[in-house]
Formats: structure tokens, C-alpha cells, sequence
């Protein structure tokens, strides 16, 4: 008895998750819908413990809004076009909001492509606090979650 009740409960279940996926008309909502839509998909996936890593463009990208706030792994793609990257960390905009305002909190790395002889790091560890920018000039960055230093091999 016990087991038919479980198969009749995952059973319903299932075909209540089915009903509720199909019940999402995309076709009626609008580009800006779309896109907050998808901006929350990205949230939830880069906050799940499955995920792996995301390759965010370059562009300028608020923290816990666009980017998670947390410990992030930062390098650029092997495949990518440019064998630099700029990163501009910052906590406030300039009067475009393209760029970073000097006057306040800013720092700036630069990152190699793998593989390339750009004299640049090939990854960045950076924590990274809501509310704060991160402005990824010249091409695309892949983020991973922080995994810890490298182990040196001392005893």
C-alpha cells in the first residue's frame, strides 16, 4: 500500500511540474520580460551547487544583481579573440556608467588568454561585495566558483 501511495505521489507530482513548465507562454512576453527573465535563470544557475562556470561578455555588471556576490575565479577563454582582457573593479560609475569614477573605491587587473605571451596573469581570485562594479573591457571572461589556493607541494 505504502509503495502504490509513493508511485501515485511522484507520479502527480511529476505531471503537476509538466503542466506548470507548459503553462509558461514565452511567445506572449515582451523582449524586456524576456530578458529579466533570463537575467534570473543566470542568478539561479550560478548560485546552484551543479554549476561549474559561466562565460560573462564584456560590458559593465553590477554585483548581486548581475553577478553573484561571492569568492570567483576569473580567466579568459582559450578561444578567445583578444589575448588580453581589462577588469575594472569599482564602486561607482562615472556619469556614462561605462566607465569607473575615479573618486571612488576602484582597482584594475588585466588578464592573458591561456596559452598567449601577454605579460599578464592567466587567472584572477577576487571577491567579489554587492553593490559593487565590475567593468570587463576587450572580450569575455570566464567565471568559476573559487575552489582555494593551489597546493605548493610543501611538507
Amino acid at each position: 500500500m505504502k509503495r502504490t501511495l509513493c508511485i501515485i505521489l511522484v507520479v502527480a507530482s511529476f505531471l503537476c511540474s509538466c503542466a506548470l513548465a507548459e503553462s509558461i507562454d514565452l511567445s506572449s512576453m515582451s523582449i524586456e520580460e524576456l530578458a529579466a527573465l533570463r537575467d534570473r535563470c543566470l542568478m539561479e544557475i550560478m548560485k546552484s551547487d551543479k554549476w561549474q562556470e559561466v562565460t560573462v561578455p564584456q560590458g559593465v555588471w553590477k554585483i548581486g544583481t548581475d553577478i553573484p556576490a561571492g569568492h570567483w575565479t576569473l580567466r579568459m577563454s582559450k578561444d578567445a579573440k583578444s589575448v588580453w582582457c581589462g577588469l575594472t573593479y569599482c564602486s561607482k560609475l562615472d556619469d556614462t556608467g561605462l566607465d569607473a569614477d575615479w573618486s571612488g573605491t576602484m582597482h584594475y587587473e588585466q588578464l592573458a588568454r591561456p596559452g598567449s605571451d601577454y605579460p599578464a596573469a592567466a587567472q584572477l581570485d577576487i571577491e567579489l561585495k554587492e553593490g559593487m562594479y565590475l567593468i570587463i573591457g576587450n572580450t569575455e571572461v570566464v567565471f568559476s566558483p573559487y575552489t582555494g589556493k593551489p597546493d605548493l607541494g610543501f611538507k
